[in-house]
């Protein structure tokens, strides 16, 4: 499973179009994309263009999960695209998701029902601006449905950071 490591520069604002570049190293591509019609269009042919065209399920997730208001230029984000990976399964609410680390390689999937060994985490996470304070949580169900809690304080700077933050520490 081959993931790109991404980067993401919102450089300018044409009415209700973006104009984004996206790079790794030396390479990079633009697409202008509408928030409101949710309209994407690839101005480039080259390799990265490519990456994006071969996984745009995934890019236009990235870009319709963004809220609206968080479209502004000078935005910048680095995100991460796993190579031709069908990821649809993964926004069903009734689907699990499973990290699998037992075979010393690791797999990713959904499943519709759980398995009798695997450990279940619930997590929750949230920053207060105004505060500048953070906080997460991890619930961890174990194999005998005993349930570990597992809280902490944080730093990070926005609740998109918190809420990642929760299932690391868990």
């Amino acid at each position: 499973m081959k993931m790109y490591i991404l980067d993401m520069d919102i450089i300018e604002k044409n009415e209700e179009i973006y104009s984004i570049k996206i790079h790794k190293g030396g390479m990079s591509s633009i697409i202008k994309f509408s928030p409101d019609s949710k309209n994407l269009e690839f101005l480039d042919q080259n390799y990265i263009t490519e990456i994006l065209k071969q996984n745009e399920y995934q890019l236009r997730k990235i870009l319709h999960n963004k809220r609206k208001d968080t479209f502004f230029p000078g935005f910048q984000l680095k995100f991460a695209i796993t190579d031709k990976k069908e990821v649809s399964a993964f926004n069903e609410k009734s689907k699990i998701i499973v990290l699998d680390k037992r075979s010393g390689n690791i797999k990713i999937y959904a499943t519709a029902k759980g398995e009798e060994n695997i450990y279940k985490i619930y997590t929750d996470g949230c920053f207060l601006e105004k505060q500048g304070k953070g906080g997460y949580v991890a619930l961890i169900q174990n194999l005998k449905g005993q349930y570990n809690l597992y809280t902490g304080k944080t730093s990070k700077k926005s609740s998109n950071l918190t809420e990642l933050l929760a299932p690391i520490k868990g």
